[in-house]
């Protein structure tokens, strides 16, 4: 298992002691504490007027599962229950990173002590559960055994600054245990400009990113449908090791103040589920960026005022306004989520992003009211109706990427509140079932290839293959649109070597690259998940192939044809032109023709002249025309026009009779072809051409007979015909 993902680190300590500040009476509280003027966080969020109601919860323990503590820290000290090691068993949990001193200050600094900083919560109960290591590193494995063991100690709240970008099955049924348990779970959602990490992609995880003093999203906060809410996280001043204090950034430091803000909620009602919590602190919230929630800031910037006000008060449907389509509340793909429908109110729409074609499964569950009263109908961004709800309130549908529409309706009086949740799974891509090397998806040999994919499913593996005609150079590159997706690459020549390339990580943005020189022979290049996991986002894959360039021409390098063409010119039997090339997708002329077809037969010049109406002597074909007409090639009386170029049947006809001479060939059984009639004056030497293999039709039933021909087709017959065994 990968290291779990890091934070933003510290930056410069400072220590600054300023006079102890009185309060103010009806704005917020100010303690005590001659460090609090740089926790300009506090007002961000509107604590210290929460501090106003409550200020402290010792009532319950919250857990935090990170680096450890500074035990002795004064500010954090008497705040301590006994916590748990699971990096080093037996022993105490300390601190030997600083991170998770740091959080643990911005959760629960001693406030009003008259010594360093005020936390969230001036007292709690705080429990440190070490899962990472000195350097900030832990798997999820260790993660899932800390929630674990939080749960099992009565911790009722959770939190996790700290994340990692790849799903875990543990980690996911920690998660649920927790919530099975009645706790509840906050973590950070990561700093990689990406996707939300885990466990805070859970949707029974609350998760939090973070902004800037002027409130803006911090460029490397993560983003996506399962972000929450967001809270300060830049320059936030706490508690470091060795009593002392620095500033810090990242989502790390927002997650404890939304941790501080749920205790205090919990203090005021202590009765609120986890679900009601996440509810409220999103219902309570400040919006920012778009309206209602978006990808970047969830439901906005947490609020502590707002929630510790409404905390004994009946929740509120948090989506409201919905009830039009005009006015649908945007609904995350991935959450769960609560609403609440009346007699007098009795429809909810919600609009809902899909990221990519894949299936969205929805689930209705009521809290009041009985399940019969309620109903789903999805609906597409032009409200046409796409699908309806079933006896289980369920809808799942294959969708394509854009946006629908959803309708929660109910039947007679009163009210119901309901329980919603979504979820997602992308489809399998365009290249499947391509899951194994005898299935491999065969693609085109071109200089630049690109392949978009994904893996639909667990252990979902993708083939592919490429046969290369000439030696040169591969250059392989492998980029997802997500960290979650972690691709192991594998290059094979068939029946001689075998490459495993497995480069990527969260540093380098999970990139796979791999070069190498390659002879001619057939490669087959496998993908798949390191973790097997299925993954909802994109890979693409970029093939980049230099062949050797082509001896004979410039512009013959990757045509179909270079392998005729260069043994035709090694036989001196074929030439260019000016400009280094051969232009083989121009049509041959006749006059051409005529003088490669005198090359290949080796023919003498003509002992007679001939006459054409519309070629001189001093033509540059004439000697090869006139050799051809001497032979019996070219009829003597045929207008040659040597620079137009020569159709399909004159071609053959021409061939046939260098080949197999003047005599016209009898017809044994009809051709294939739809526009060749057998009255046709070139019926019987396509027929002969065709029935020994060396002229095909355009397609299964057209010859094309008027159609001309190009210098790379004629240069394929050449050889086939005098050259191929």
């Amino acid at each position: 298992m990968k290291k779990m993902l890091g934070w933003a680190l510290a930056v410069t300590m400072t220590m600054t002691l300023h006079p102890p500040w009185a309060s103010a009476e009806g704005e917020g509280i100010v303690p005590k504490d001659p460090l609090f003027s740089k926790q300009t966080y506090h007002q961000l969020t509107k604590v210290d007027k929460a501090w106003n109601s409550v200020k402290v919860n010792t009532d319950l323990v919250i857990a935090v599962l990170d680096t450890g503590v500074d035990l002795g820290h004064p500010d954090l000290k008497a705040n301590l229950v006994e916590g748990v090691n699971l990096v080093h068993s037996g022993k105490p949990p300390a601190d030997d990173n600083g991170h998770g001193t740091a959080a643990t200050g911005i959760l629960a600094g001693i406030g009003n002590n008259g010594t360093g900083i005020a936390g969230v919560l001036w007292k709690a109960k705080i429990m440190p559960i070490k899962v990472l290591d000195a350097n900030g590193n832990g798997d999820a494995a260790r993660v899932a055994k800390g929630i674990r063991t939080a749960v099992d100690k009565g911790a009722k709240i959770i939190l996790m600054s700290l994340g990692d970008p790849i799903y875990s099955t543990a980690l996911e049924q920690a998660a649920q245990y927790a919530e099975d348990n009645n706790v509840l779970l906050i973590a950070a959602t990561g700093n990689d400009e990406n996707r939300v990490t885990y466990p805070a992609a859970f949707p029974t995880v609350l998760s939090v990113g973070a902004v800037d003093g002027n409130l803006r999203v911090l460029n490397y906060s993560n983003n996506g449908p399962e972000v929450d809410l967001v809270a300060p996280g830049s320059k936030i001043y706490s508690t470091d090791p060795g009593e002392d204090y620095s500033t810090r950034s990242g989502t790390s430091m927002a997650a404890p103040q939304v941790a501080g803000i749920a205790a205090l909620v919990l203090k005021k009602n202590p009765k609120l589920s986890p679900q009601q919590v996440r509810t409220l602190l999103k219902g309570t919230a400040r919006d920012l960026g778009e309206e209602g929630w978006d990808l970047n800031t969830g439901y906005g910037l947490v609020n502590a005022e707002k929630a510790v006000e409404q905390a004994s008060k009946p929740l509120k449907d948090i989506h409201e306004p919905n009830d039009t389509a005009a006015g649908a509340a945007p609904l995350p793909v991935i959450t769960r989520t609560q609403g609440q429908v009346s007699g007098t109110n009795p429809v909810d729409w919600y609009r809902i992003d899909v990221p990519y074609k894949g299936e969205v499964n929805l689930k209705l569950f009521p809290v009041s009211g009985n399940k019969g009263e309620l109903s789903m109908e999805l609906y597409d961004a032009a409200q046409q109706r796409l699908e309806g709800t079933n006896p289980a309130n369920q809808i799942r549908k294959v969708l394509p990427r854009g946006k629908v529409l959803l309708r929660v309706a109910k039947k007679g009086t009163g009210s119901s509140e309901y329980t919603l949740t979504s979820d997602f799974s992308i489809a399998a891509d365009a290249y499947e079932s391509n899951n194994a090397k005898a299935s491999s998806t065969v693609l085109p040999v071109k200089k630049q290839a690109t392949v978009v994919g994904n893996f639909h499913q667990p252990k979902d593996v993708d083939w592919y293959q490429m046969t290369y005609p000439w030696e040169g150079k591969l250059e392989l590159q492998v980029k997802t649109d997500t960290l979650r997706m972690d691709p192991v690459l594998t290059v094979e020549q068939e029946g001689k070597w075998s490459k495993v390339v497995d480069n990527g990580s969260v540093a380098n943005e999970q990139r796979e690259q791999w070069s190498s020189a390659i002879n001619p022979g057939r490669y087959f290049f496998q993908l798949k998940d390191y973790y097997g996991n299925a993954v909802d986002g994109q890979y693409t894959f970029s093939i980049h192939y230099n062949p050797k360039p082509s001896e004979a021409f410039d512009d013959i390098t990757m045509h179909w044809s270079r392998k005729d063409i260069e043994f035709l010119y090694k036989k001196g039997l074929i030439g260019g032109f000016p400009d280094g090339g051969y232009h083989p997708n121009e049509a041959i002329t006749r006059g051409s023709a005529a003088v490669l077809i005198r090359r290949v037969l080796d023919l003498p010049e003509a002992s007679h002249p001939i006459t054409f109406s519309d070629m001189g002597r001093g033509h540059w074909a004439y000697a090869a025309v006139a050799s051809l007409v001497a032979e019996g090639i070219l009829a003597p009386s045929f207008t040659m026009r040597p620079d137009a170029p020569v159709s399909r049947a004159e071609l053959v006809t021409m061939l046939y009779r260098a080949k197999f001479g003047t005599t016209v060939p009898k017809v044994q059984q009809k051709l294939p072809f739809t526009d060749i009639s057998a009255g046709n004056w070139a019926y019987p030497y396509i027929y002969k051409m065709w029935n020994a293999g060396y002229v095909s039709g355009r397609s299964n039933d057209r010859f094309a007979p008027d159609q001309s021909t190009t210098r790379a087709e004629f240069a394929v017959l050449l050889k086939r015909i005098w050259f191929d065994k």
